[in-house]
């Protein structure tokens, strides 16, 4: 049987399962928000429904929601972040 494991930096999830994230940006600042090794489909920008845009990176903007659903079925470790380069140099 598969869990979730959630710690401070690392989730586990169920192989193939198709998982959907919701991101809150409560700053003022830009966020590119990237996940390797995926691709999601963007199904909710700063409150408005999207469909059928497929990519790796979304922008979040100052204040904004974002939701995408990735199928996770490329095992292995894969890193969920932001490439604002002040989180890259604080590694924050």
């Amino acid at each position: 049987m598969c869990r979730r494991l959630t710690t401070k930096n690392v989730t586990r999830f169920c192989p193939v399962n198709c998982y959907r994230l919701r991101m809150r940006n409560a700053s003022d600042d830009i966020h590119p928000i990237h996940l390797h090794r995926h691709s999601f489909e963007l199904t909710s920008l700063a409150g408005k429904p999207t469909s059928g845009v497929f990519k790796d990176v979304v922008m979040l903007g100052g204040y904004q929601e974002a939701e995408v659903d990735f199928i996770a079925d490329n095992p292995g470790l894969t890193l969920f972040h932001s490439h604002q380069q002040l989180h890259m140099d604080l590694a924050s």
